[in-house]
C-alpha cells in the first residue's frame, strides 16, 4: 500500500501547501511520527467503536434493518452458483453486501451459529469503516494543519456522532449503511484532493473512488461533485475531471446493467427515479426495474401543483430538519463555528477568503441535498455530514497560522522527485489485530452462552427457502439470517417500505399479487403470535385481512405451507410462465 505523495502546488478550497526550497531534503508528505498517529487512530477508532457495540449487546440483539438487508443479499450470493447474483446486488445500490461475502463464508466454515454470523460480520465491517474515517481525516487534514490540530479535527468529527451519541439499537446511526462506508469515500477523495500525487494517480484515484460512490449510494454524487469543484484544480481542471468521474459512472453503471438484460433508457430513468424518491411500480410487479416517463411526469405535476397549498407544511418541516441537524449532528455546527470565529474576531482569511468560504458552503450544501432529497432526511442519512465536517474544519482551522502545517514538519514533496513511500505488509494485519482478536474472543463468549442456555429456535423455514429465499413481510430482515435464508425480491421489499412511509399499500398489494414476479415464499411475520416486525409496530394487519381490503383472496394465489411461531409462511400456487430466451 503507498503513501500518497504530493507536489509543491498542492491546494484545497484555496490552500496553498508551501513551497520547498531546492535545498530542502526531499522526503514524503507523511513523517515517521505521523504515520505512528495514523496507526493509532485507526486503532483507537476502530476498536473504540467496536467495544461500543459489544457493550450494548447489539450483534445479539440486531443492528439497522437495511444492514441486514445487505448481509441477507450477501448469503444469497453464498447460495447461489458463482456470478448469477453479481448483476442484481450491484444495480440495486448494494454493492456493500460484497464485503460481507467472505466474512460469512469464513464464520459459516468455522462453525458460527446462525444468530451470530450476520452481527459478527457487520460489527468487523463497521469498526474498520470507522477506523478507516479516521484515518483518512487525519492523513487529509496534514496536508493543511499540524499534528496536533489534525487530530483534534478526528476527534471532533468523528467522537460525537459515533462515541457520544446515545445508541438506541432501534435507530442506532452506528451501522455500516451506505452512508459510514460513503464516507470513507468522499474522504479519499478529499485527501487525493489534497495530497495530489504526481501523474495520473490523483486523477485515476478520484475517478474510482467517485465510481465506487455512485455505485455505492447515488446520493453520494452531490458530495462528490462539490469535493471535485472546490479541490483548489482550477476551474477547467475541476470541470475536465468531473466529466471524466460523470462519464465513467454511467459508462460502468449501463455496461453491467445491460449485461443483466436491462435496457440503457430504461437504467438511465430509474437512477433519476431512484434519487428522488420515485418508484415504478408497474416495473416492480415484472420483477424488473424499467422506468415510465409518463408516471414521473404526473408525479411532478402533481407535486408542484400542490407545492404552494403545502407551503405552511414545508416550512415546518424544514425547521424541523434543522433542529434534527443540531441534535444529531453537532460536529457539523462545531466545524461552521471554526468558520465564524475568525469573521467574529475581525481577522481576515488572505486574498482567496472568498473562494475559501463559497467552497465549504457549496460543499454543505450538496451534502444537506444528499441528506434531504432521497429519503427526507432519516437519522442514518446525517452520517454523511461527517466528511463534510472534517473538510469543513480542517480548511477552517488552516487559516489559523498558529495551526497550519509548516514546510519544516510536512515537507511536501516536488513532484516526480521522490521515492513512493510503501507500508511494510505486517501493519494492516497489526492495525486490525485488535478488533480481530476481541471480535473472535466475543463470539466464542456469546456462542458459549449460546449452548450453555441451549438457544435453539422452536420454529424454523423450510429448507427450500434456503435457495428461494422469502418475502418477509413485517421488516425485520434479522429474522432471515437466523434461518440461514435470504430476501427473495428487493424492488417488492421497496414497495413494502414505501408503503409503511407513505400509509398507502395498494401499490405493495399489486405487486405481490401480480400475475407476473410474485414471490415463491411469503412469510407473513405480522401474524406470528409475538406480533413481530416493523409493521405489527405499526399497526398493520396480517397480509391474509391487509389483501381482503383491496379485494384480493391472497389464498387464490398462495396456499399456506406452515404456521408456527414466525407467522404464515406462504407459498406460490402456480409457477409462472418463464421466458425461454432467458
Amino acid at each position: 500500500m503507498s503513501c500518497i505523495l504530493v507536489n509543491n502546488r498542492v491546494r484545497f478550497m484555496g490552500l496553498a501547501a508551501p513551497r520547498l526550497h531546492p535545498s530542502e531534503p526531499k522526503s514524503s508528505v507523511l513523517s515517521s511520527t505521523d504515520q505512528s498517529i495514523s496507526l493509532l487512530l485507526f486503532v483507537v477508532s476502530s476498536t473504540a467503536v467496536l467495544v461500543r457495540i459489544l457493550h450494548h449487546g447489539v450483534i445479539l440483539s440486531g443492528f439497522q434493518d437495511d444492514v441486514h438487508v445487505a448481509a441477507s443479499l450477501a448469503r444469497r450470493y453464498l447460495q447461489m452458483p458463482p456470478g448469477t447474483e453479481v448483476v442484481d446486488m450491484y444495480t440495486q445500490g448494494f454493492l456493500h453486501p460484497l464485503l460481507y461475502v467472505p466474512l460469512l463464508a469464513l464464520l459459516r466454515a468455522i462453525g458460527t451459529p446462525p444468530p451470530l454470523q450476520d452481527g459478527l460480520a457487520i460489527a468487523f465491517v463497521q469498526s474498520v469503516a470507522v477506523g478507516l474515517i479516521a484515518l483518512l481525516a487525519f492523513v487529509g487534514s496534514r496536508a493543511l494543519l499540524n499534528r496536533g490540530a489534525s487530530v483534534a479535527v478526528c476527534f471532533l468529527c468523528i467522537g460525537p456522532p459515533l462515541l457520544l451519541r446515545p445508541l438506541d439499537t432501534a435507530t442506532t446511526q452506528v451501522t455500516p449503511n451506505g452512508e459510514i462506508l460513503g464516507s470513507v469515500l468522499l474522504l479519499g477523495i478529499w485527501t487525493l484532493l489534497v495530497h495530489r500525487p504526481p501523474g495520473l494517480k490523483a486523477l485515476s484515484g478520484v475517478v474510482m473512488l467517485s465510481v465506487g460512490a455512485f455505485h455505492l449510494k447515488y446520493q453520494l454524487v452531490p458530495q462528490v461533485w462539490a469535493l471535485i469543484m472546490g479541490g483548489g484544480l482550477g476551474r477547467q481542471r475541476a470541470f475536465r475531471l468531473l466529466c471524466i468521474s460523470l462519464v465513467a459512472c454511467l459508462v460502468v453503471d449501463l455496461l453491467v446493467y445491460r449485461l443483466g438484460g436491462f435496457g440503457l433508457f430504461g437504467r438511465a430513468g430509474s437512477l433519476f427515479g431512484d434519487y428522488m424518491g420515485i418508484v415504478d411500480v408497474d416495473g416492480a410487479s415484472k420483477g424488473e426495474s424499467g422506468f415510465a416517463i409518463r408516471e414521473m411526469a404526473v408525479w411532478l405535476i402533481v407535486n408542484v401543483y400542490t407545492l404552494a397549498g403545502s407551503a405552511p407544511g414545508r416550512l415546518m418541516g424544514f425547521l424541523s430538519t434543522l433542529r434534527t441537524l443540531v441534535v444529531e449532528a453537532p460536529q457539523f455546527l462545531l466545524a461552521w463555528s471554526v468558520w465564524l470565529v475568525p469573521l467574529l474576531r475581525r481577522q481576515p482569511y488572505g486574498s482567496h477568503s472568498r473562494h475559501y468560504l463559497m467552497a465549504a458552503l457549496l460543499l454543505s450544501a450538496a451534502t444537506i441535498a444528499a441528506i434531504l432529497l432521497p429519503n427526507k432526511g432519516m437519522l442514518n442519512y446525517y452520517l454523511l455530514l461527517i466528511p463534510t465536517a472534517v473538510v469543513v474544519m480542517a480548511t477552517g482551522l488552516a487559516n489559523f497560522s498558529g495551526l497550519t502545517s509548516s514546510a519544516s514538519s510536512s515537507r511536501f514533496a516536488a513532484s516526480g522527485l521522490v521515492r513512493p513511500f510503501t507500508v511494510p505488509w505486517w501493519v494492516p494485519p497489526l492495525a486490525l489485530s485488535p478488533i480481530i482478536t476481541l471480535l473472535i474472543g466475543t463470539g466464542l463468549t456469546l456462542n458459549r452462552q449460546l449452548v450453555d442456555s441451549n438457544h435453539r429456535q422452536e420454529a424454523s423455514l423450510p429448507a427450500d427457502t434456503h435457495q428461494a429465499g422469502v418475502h418477509l413481510y413485517g421488516l425485520n430482515s434479522r429474522l432471515l439470517g437466523l434461518h440461514n435464508t435470504h430476501i427473495s425480491d428487493l424492488n417488492l421489499g421497496v414497495l413494502l417500505l414505501l408503503s409503511w412511509v407513505n400509509h398507502d399499500t395498494k401499490q405493495y398489494i399489486h405487486a405481490l399479487t401480480a400475475p407476473q414476479g410474485r414471490p415463491r415464499f411469503v412469510l407473513d411475520h405480522v401474524a406470528s403470535p409475538s406480533k413481530g416486525g416493523g409493521m405489527a409496530a405499526a399497526d398493520y394487519p396480517p397480509l391474509a385481512e391487509l389483501a381482503r381490503r383491496h379485494n384480493v383472496n391472497l389464498l387464490e394465489i398462495y396456499r399456506v405451507r406452515q404456521s408456527n411461531e414466525l407467522g404464515i409462511l406462504y407459498e406460490r400456487i402456480s409457477e409462472p410462465q418463464v421466458n425461454s430466451s432467458q
